[in-house]
């Protein structure tokens, strides 16, 4: 588990399966829940409660009561979702992908969370990105059935998931395009700077900010990230008084090893 703490506030990231030396994929010796990260589903965890993750559940993912999952959490702006299943260990690796990826394409959820050694929020920490939110856990059913096959309401064909999968990471390529041109001013700053560009993955590589982009949301991607090197998110800083770009920062998934850069030009 990883912490950032502080005097009033701390935001703890934990992981839903145990593992055996690095937290890598194939380290993983077992988990006990399939979970779903949703963005965005327009509920601040300040002001929602049980009965908004259940109406949000209910009218627009249109799921049955039957369907809940056992557990929701507000994370700031996002739901989480966990069921609770029966062991599952490595040997049964393809059953965890099969129904996690249902579940993911079926909620609209984020597919960055597929990957077994990826890290989540703790419920009821703190979400520290745009304000000081505090995250809050709901129990929606008794907890007593852990059969993954109860949710054979979700599966869906390798088909369908992989154009979901598809469709998600073409979203955050046009979601990144958004901040290209501002990548552009950034990199001529680092190199009047003389700095190295540590902590900015492939960006020296690119006259293109757009090709930059597209090619820190292919390593994303587990199933497209080269062979040599681990999927890794790219995080960008944006100053809100003046719409900046003031940072870059990546994140090596298998290791959760993070290195940052910032420009210190106004």
């Amino acid at each position: 588990m990883c912490c950032l703490s502080d005097i009033d506030y701390y935001t703890l990231f934990y992981h839903i399966a145990s593992f055996e030396d690095w937290i890598e994929n194939e380290n993983a010796t077992a988990t006990r829940c399939l979970y779903v990260d949703i963005d965005d589903v327009g509920i601040n965890a300040n002001e929602g409660d049980k009965d908004t993750v259940i109406s949000f559940l209910k009218n627009e993912l249109k799921l049955k009561e039957s369907e809940f999952p056992d557990f929701g959490i507000l994370s700031g702006h996002g739901l989480h979702a966990c069921w609770l299943i029966d062991e599952i260990t490595p040997k049964d690796e393809e059953l965890r992908e099969k129904y996690l990826g249902s579940l993911i394409t079926r909620m609209c959820g984020d597919f960055s969370g597929f990957p077994i050694s990826h890290q989540f929020r703790c419920p009821c920490s703190y979400n520290l990105k745009d304000e000081k939110i505090k995250g809050k856990l709901f129990k929606l059913t008794d907890c007593s059935n852990t059969d993954i096959h109860r949710l054979d309401w979700c599966l869906k064909t390798p088909e369908e998931i992989l154009e979901y999968r598809s469709n998600y990471y073409t979203r955050v390529f046009e979601k990144g395009l958004a901040t290209a041109e501002k990548n552009r001013q950034l990199e001529k700053e680092f190199l009047d700077a003389g700095d190295s560009m540590d902590g900015t993955g492939p960006l020296r590589r690119f006259e293109n900010p757009e090709e930059y982009i597209k090619t820190c949301a292919e390593y994303e991607d587990p199933e497209k990230v080269p062979s040599h090197l681990v999927p890794a998110t790219q995080f960008f800083f944006i100053r809100k008084s003046d719409n900046k770009l003031v940072g870059i920062c990546i994140e090596h998934r298998c290791f959760y090893f993070k290195h940052c850069f910032f420009c210190d030009s106004s």
